[in-house]
């Protein structure tokens, strides 16, 4: 498949020193999702070589990819994302807003890296995962699914977050994970807090049916966990 971008004779020299070339598309790329449609002539954004982006994916605004990092499939990085290092993204993948992907990390299948989160080390983020705000992904830690990390996360390897599948009222996804200051945050459809306060909501919410046993159930294992 012919590439769909070409370098620009537009440069700059970005924080690492590296010379990085705006692209213009050269074929216009149509997609089912946001951002949907890039058509030929459109500037995106920065790379620092033709070998840093392939297939259908693209590179649009501010955003910029170098080093080794390959951006393949229909993979989409804008915002003021970066990506770079030895870093993959790949699929119908999404890097935005100020999230980096670098080192060895690699991002995937429908997942999606946004906010200020950051995404290195040996980390794999697939599925339809979602790491977004302050999360720092790191180590040797494996995200997939409907895994989501969020707020002020700190998570290095498996042992410092789990996630349970298909759980009370709406069969939800609900996901703990330890954060910077120590603590556990809790992920589970609209709600956002920390394990005590998931607790509340589920006693405020479900009191005195067999959600509430299930979810507390949940608050349990949790606990175990992490040692708490």
């Amino acid at each position: 498949m012919a590439k769909c971008f070409e370098l620009t004779d537009e440069t700059k020299v970005n924080e690492f020193g590296v010379t990085l070339y705006r692209i213009r598309c050269t074929r216009s790329l149509l997609s089912a999702r946001e951002p949907n449609f890039v058509v030929a002539g459109d500037l995106g954004g920065w790379v620092e070589s033709e070998s840093n982006l392939c297939d259908e994916a693209w590179v649009g605004d501010e955003a910029q990819v170098f080093g080794n990092a390959s951006v393949c499939g229909s993979a989409r990085v804008y915002g003021s994302a970066w990506v770079y290092g030895d870093a993959f993204v790949d699929g119908l993948a999404q890097v935005y807003g100020s999230a980096r992907v670098y080192e060895n990390a690699c991002v995937y299948g429908c997942s999606k890296v946004f906010g200020r989160a950051c995404v290195h080390g040996q980390a794999q983020v697939f599925g339809s995962a979602l790491v977004f705000d302050d999360s720092l992904v790191c180590g040797v830690v494996s995200l997939r699914g409907y895994d989501m990390l969020g707020s002020s996360a700190a998570v290095s390897n498996n042992d410092q977050h789990c996630g349970f599948g298909y759980f009370g009222s709406e069969n939800r996804h609900t996901h703990a994970y330890l954060t910077k200051s120590g603590g556990v945050d809790v992920i589970c459809g609209c709600f956002r807090g920390s394990l005590d306060e998931f607790a509340q909501q589920v006693h405020a919410t479900h009191a005195g049916t067999m959600y509430e046993r299930q979810y507390m159930t949940m608050i349990d294992m949790i606990q175990l966990k992490f040692g708490l």
